[in-house]
């Protein structure tokens, strides 16, 4: 399933730290400009696997081998794999405005409110649609006075039935858009598999996602 992008540890400049991957995936590059990579194109690595060691190894066997502790700095893209599954139903209501409507407005002068007209609310089923206009003496010469019209429009329910052709477009734009809200641009998507499973009032939707994506989060010792 599509895991929660939390914000990525970034820790002081002068602190040292290592790059651990975020989620599993398969490395495709990894440019590191400071520390020791432990990775390489290729390799497959799980999350919290050390990426880059902030450990660097100084000297040789003859003079003495010394360890100095860096802010690791790499820029890791990894391919990614999400799978996650959902229900598109055949049977479902839309809303219908059934023409009936109930208004009533409320002045205001600073921060006094006078009701001019109260609106009922005689619908069991109503939507609310609230307007503020400012009054104004003229065009230019506008007034601390508010009128605010509430209107309640009575609506039903009416049962629609889609076709299956209908349910997989939906299930496939529904894929698109998570893939968007999750992770915008901050992602490539490399291979995208989606299959339907027709139920009696349903179409299941499965998908494979295969992403290019940044790994590395920092991590301090």
């Amino acid at each position: 399933d599509f895991t929660e992008i939390k914000p990525k540890v970034t820790a002081p400049p002068t602190e040292p730290c290592d790059i651990v991957a975020a989620r599993d995936g398969i490395i495709i590059s990894a440019a590191t400009s400071a520390g020791t990579p432990l990775v390489k194109a290729g390799d497959v690595v799980r999350a919290g696997d050390v990426l880059v060691s902030g450990k660097l190894e100084i000297g040789n066997e003859e003079s003495g081998i010394k360890y100095e502790y860096v802010h690791a700095q790499s820029e890791i893209w990894a391919k990614t794999f999400y799978n996650f599954s959902f229900d598109v139903p055949l049977l479902y209501e839309e809303r219908a405005y059934t023409g009936r409507k109930s208004s009533g407005y409320v002045l205001t002068i600073v921060d006094k409110d006078i009701k001019l007209s109260k609106a009922p609310v005689p619908f069991t089923k109503n939507e609310k649609i609230t307007d503020v206009k400012r009054l104004s003496f003229g065009k230019n010469y506008p007034l601390p006075f508010y009128l605010t019209k509430t209107t309640f429009k009575e609506f039903t329910n009416i049962p629609v039935e889609r076709s299956v052709e209908q349910a997989m477009k939906i299930g496939a734009e529904t894929v698109s858009e998570r893939i968007f809200r999750e992770f915008g641009f901050a992602a490539v998507v490399s291979a995208q598999d989606i299959s339907y499973e027709e139920k009696e009032k349903a179409v299941s939707v499965n998908a494979r996602i295969t992403l290019i994506e940044r790994i590395g989060d920092e991590r301090t010792n």
